[in-house]
């Protein structure tokens, strides 16, 4: 098939929805289609690159709004794609404002498949505004792919196309995260010390870093926080504030087998958010395939649903800092059970979260789609 994937960024951004379309464009080219992923460029610089075997077109960006990149041509890429290239369906990833305003108005005959990943929760100004167009969209796609069935049962934009709904988790590459890297461990040891929490993500509102950084105080447990974002500088400051600017690291992006180390290397991995916005959290699959042992806050089912609670992670309600620090300090001190939890996460992430197995069954949809049918298989 030919499959033309649109999304808001591709990786080296770095975020949930960034790193779910990179995995499935790669599983995608490596099992025999022909990938073009539409999406902004970081700034005003347009580029088409192969990447890994996907033709990956970054469009000149004007800037964000409300976390919505303003792409004034993508409307006349989308429609030049459509006719010369001819896709055998598109892809659609959202939220994405300006995307699902553009595939509302110039699909054609094209068949539309939408990952829904999440609800615009925050700016409830803009899901008003665009509630419209999102239902005609919806109602234009033929299979609406969600992670979990919680997601499904939650979103209020859904209800009206449960029918549609086919329920995929998104996945790892569990067997590269297992890989062991002495030496880069040892550096980040160096670095940050030998025993620390890890805490991953885009540093926005519903991460819940506040919450974790209440939880930490009257603890000297340390902490490592990876990722970038708008609200790192008022973290930063709130450290400080806190008392904890000693025991908290705060070390950006790092690459990919750094952030494997990391994983690898840490006592225990904290997943705190604390909105909605937060459906699944592909990076907890990562801590549980690199076997660190999880405390994750229930942001959403979504969310919970990735586990068994008390076997896989130590599951604790959100904006909850007393109950978070219980549940950190309880794991941080009990070997024992660290070691439980982690071999049980291993076994439920290579049982069902399997990146190869997620690939093929959203090629199942994508390839229904093309079909005309609706059915997960």
């Amino acid at each position: 098939m030919r499959i033309l994937e649109v999304g808001k960024y591709y990786p080296p951004h770095r975020g949930g929805m960034e790193s779910s379309l990179e995995a499935l464009c790669r599983g995608l080219v490596a099992r025999g289609h022909e990938v073009h992923a539409l999406v902004a460029a970081e700034g005003r610089s347009a580029s088409i690159a192969s990447v890994d075997g996907v033709r990956v077109e970054r469009l000149e960006n004007w800037g964000e709004l409300r976390s919505v990149p303003w792409v004034p041509t993508l409307f006349s890429r989308l429609r030049r794609l459509q006719t010369q290239w001819r896709p055998d369906v598109v892809h659609l990833h959202l939220p994405h404002p300006l995307a699902m305003w553009v595939c509302r108005w110039s699909m054609g005959n094209t068949p539309l498949v939408v990952t829904y990943h999440s609800d615009i929760v925050r700016q409830r100004w803009l899901g008003r505004l665009i509630s419209r167009d999102r239902q005609k969209v919806l109602g234009l796609a033929r299979i609406i792919h969600v992670s979990s069935e919680a997601l499904a049962a939650e979103s209020r934009d859904l209800r009206p196309h449960r029918q549609k709904c086919q329920v995929v988790p998104f996945g790892v590459e569990v067997d590269y995260f297992r890989q062991p890297d002495p030496l880069r461990s040892q550096r980040w040891r160096e670095k940050v010390g030998p025993d620390y929490a890890l805490c991953v993500g885009r540093l926005v509102y519903y991460k819940g870093i506040d919450v974790l950084f209440e939880a930490l105080r009257e603890t000297t447990i340390p902490l490592v926080i990876v990722g970038e974002g708008p609200l790192r500088t008022e973290w930063e400051t709130l450290a400080q504030v806190l008392g904890l600017a000693d025991q908290v690291h705060f070390v950006g992006e790092v690459s990919r087998e750094s952030l494997r180390a990391l994983y690898q290397g840490a006592r225990l991995f904290v997943l705190p958010s604390q909105e909605r916005s937060e459906t699944f959290g592909v990076v907890q699959l990562e801590a549980m395939a690199a076997g660190c042992p999880l405390v994750v806050c229930r942001a959403s089912g979504g969310v919970a649903s990735v586990h068994e609670e008390g076997k896989t992670a130590v599951l604790v309600p959100p904006r909850d800092p007393s109950g978070l620090r219980e549940a950190i300090v309880e794991l941080w001190e009990d070997e024992s059970r660290r070691r439980e939890m982690s071999t049980a996460a291993l076994h439920r992430v290579r049982a069902f979260f399997d990146q190869s197995r997620s690939v093929e069954r959203i090629e199942g949809l994508l390839a229904q789609a093309v079909r005309g049918t609706s059915t997960a298989p």
